[in-house]
């Protein structure tokens, strides 16, 4: 007998039909000479500190280096600490019997490397020595299986693949165990996640967040002049250069203001070529599904995966945006079939030979870019179908033909300045067709260089300069991607520069974690619940809090997100800007008492990790301003109470531990 294993136990049914397994037995399936069995993604995995005897997280026990790490079935949660998962334990016992009764193993996990390495720490677990092939598929069609199943490969051909996936697994623990460790040690109260690719992750949020917040916008004007085009359309001038101050910039408008003419001083004509897009991998699919549809990245994965096990699409998780030349011969087949679709109708060329941009078999990894199979995409919901939609639609993209334009650019000279205007017209529609995106620019009439232009009129318009804009999740995507770029030392940035942070399998995956972790509810919110109705509930707003004989100050708040900062309860009342504070105080005491204060961010997907906050509050007729530095394990407060008429009442500087469980001073 030969057993199969697959990664999930759906694969597995699709498998077993194949073979002819169609007998269902407790946790496989069995006939035709083979047994079907499957996991539920990481069965085994490494061993807890308590595993190796360390407990606790203990200053003297760092760092926790294992001489060789222990494999244990996967563990759930428990009140009493962490123990195996009985289902797991259960599949587990199959599965080694039907190894240890097999004459071979064919591995049917996901083509990649977590597939592999799920496999794999099984083997090793179960102490099996019965030798086995790999099936490698990049899609779940009847025909891509039985192909496979001609194909066998020898299983030791993938065992760079498996040593790589070990070593990364074993990373991931020895950095985030000890990191985590260390700092929640350092901090002295709580517990502070730490991860290989998470916590550079979170810095590149953060990073970000500073530079926008730290940013300071200046003005700047620019001048502008308007004259005659083709067929009564207006043409617009402005200016090359841009003004730091008003005076200069207005004594030049007026003197083109009262400028009659404006002459041509460069005409440049040349054609431009736009490539077709590069087929999705999955990040670029993710990508795209946040910025168009706000789509988050595990969102689109989940989808994608969905889509693969119903045989719509190809493998997702693969990081390749090409294909190889044998699955480019089977490319005017399935773009005739997406022809054939009610939303491509009349996009496909019928017969015109396919681009090959997309065509390179040195750049395809473990598995090619995103494909449609060729299956009619049946009973699909929206979200399902938006997603594949989008991979058929790139794919007649991809295969169509260039963008060509005619670009002109004009300058020209009126009182001394210098204006430009930039123009084109599209020769070749090309791929841009596929979504309509045909549309003309401005077009320049045939001016030559020493022409005289007639201005109908001029202007002058204000402008600020503005910060980069806060991470959403695909720019987060596409920075975990590009990780590196930036590095000043050649041999670190040369190293990272094919593969970023995290994977395209994994980056979802961190982004989530590090929502759950920096916006679950704490532990504790229960027992504050009693301040709601005594305190006062701010939300972040640029209108001021009206209040009798209060008047408005602004309280700052800024630092790194911790645990311990974490959203208390109440609701977020601005999803425009999409980040909320929430204040809850006790001001029992004319004498400003302070009870306790608790202090949340609520996160927003298109705004990310916003760390900071600006806001307004009063207390007894009394304006208080803090001034917040959150640093490592400790706020540095700065408490000041002005009266109306702006004069300082007290001022008192204090360094104390945060957390939700400390009060602030009990006095002002």
């Amino acid at each position: 007998m030969k057993t199969i294993i697959a990664e999930k136990p759906s694969v597995a049914r699709e498998i077993a039909r194949i073979v002819g397994a169609t007998k269902r037995e407790e946790g496989y399936f069995e006939g035709g000479g083979y047994a079907v069995t499957w996991a539920f993604g990481h069965l085994v995995q490494l061993a807890m500190p308590d595993g190796y005897g360390v407990r606790g997280f203990v200053r003297d026990n760092l760092p926790i280096i294992p001489d060789t790490f222990t494999l244990v079935p996967r563990q759930v949660r428990t009140e009493k600490g962490y123990k195996p998962d009985s289902g797991v334990v259960s599949q587990i016992k199959v599965i080694k019997r039907l190894f240890d009764t097999s004459e071979h193993i064919i591995v049917a996990t996901d083509a990649g490397r977590e597939g592999e390495l799920i496999f794999r720490y099984l083997y090793h677990y179960t102490g099996c020595t019965t030798p086995f092939v790999r099936l490698w598929i990049s899609s779940l069609t009847d025909k891509a299986i039985r192909e496979g199943l001609r194909k066998l490969e020898d299983g030791s051909k993938y065992d760079n693949l498996y040593l790589a996936a070990k070593a990364r697994s074993e990373s991931d623990w020895l950095v985030g165990i000890n990191g985590t460790q260390a700092l929640s040690i350092a901090a002295g109260h709580g517990t502070y996640s730490v991860g290989r690719v998470q916590t550079p992750t979170l810095a590149m949020v953060c990073e970000r967040y500073w530079e926008n917040r730290r940013f300071t916008s200046e003005a700047f004007w620019q001048l502008h002049i308007a004259t005659d085009g083709c067929d009564g359309e207006v043409v617009k001038f402005s200016s090359s250069e841009k003004w730091k101050e008003k005076e200069p910039a207005m004594e030049l408008y007026n003197k083109v203001k009262a400028a009659g003419c404006a002459t041509v001083t460069k005409a440049e004509r040349k054609e431009k070529t736009e490539e077709t897009p590069l087929l999705y991998d999955l990040t670029t699919l993710q990508k795209e599904a946040n910025a168009k549809h706000g789509f988050t990245a595990e969102q689109t994965l989940e989808i994608a995966q969905k889509l693969y096990e119903k045989k719509l699409i190809t493998y997702p998780r693969t990081g390749s945006r090409y294909i190889p030349e044998d699955v480019f011969a089977e490319i005017p087949k399935l773009l005739a079939f997406i022809g054939t679709q009610p939303e491509w109708k009349d996009k496909v060329r019928a017969k015109a030979a396919p681009t090959r941009r997309s065509v390179d078999d040195g750049k395809v990894t473990d598995h090619h870019a995103l494909l449609v199979t060729g299956e009619k995409p049946l009973f699909l919901s929206k979200e399902d179908n938006t997603i594949y939609q989008m991979i058929a639609g790139r794919m007649v993209e991809a295969f169509s033909e260039k963008c060509v334009k005619d670009v002109t650019t004009v300058t020209a000279e009126c009182a001394g300045v210098e204006f430009t205007v930039k123009g084109s017209v599209v020769k070749q529609t090309g791929w841009r067709a596929v979504y309509g995106e045909e549309k003309e620019e401005i077009t320049i009439p045939g001016w030559q260089e020493g022409d005289t232009l007639t201005p109908k009129g001029s202007s002058i318009t204000e402008g600020k300069t503005k910060p980069k804009p806060l991470h959403t999740e695909a720019t987060l995507l596409s920075a975990m991607e590009t990780a590196g770029k930036e590095i000043e030392d050649d041999a670190l940035r040369q190293a990272m520069k094919d593969c970023g942070i995290g994977t395209p399998a994994t980056r979802a995956a961190i982004i989530e974690t590090l929502f759950a972790l920096l916006s679950a509810p704490h532990p504790d919110a229960v027992s504050y619940k009693p301040f709601h109705d005594k305190g006062r509930f701010i939300c972040d707003t640029p209108d001021a809090v009206k209040h009798e004989n209060q008047k408005n100050i602004e309280l700052s708040i800024s630092g790194v997100i911790l645990d311990d900062l974490q959203l208390v309860t109440g609701r977020c009342a601005d999803f425009v800007t999409g980040h909320a504070l929430f204040l809850f105080f006790v001001d029992d005491d004319p004498a400003l008492r302070f009870g306790k204060l608790v202090a949340g961010f609520a996160l927003h997907r298109q705004v990310s990790f916003v760390v900071g906050i600006e806001i307004h509050l009063f207390i007894r007729g009394h304006a208080v301003q803090t001034a917040y530095a959150i640093i490592g394990h400790s706020v540095s407060l700065t408490f000041k109470v002005r009266m109306d008429d702006d004069s300082v009442v007290k001022e008192r500087p204090v360094v104390v531990p945060w957390s939700s469980r400390t009060p602030l001073p009990p006095s002002v």
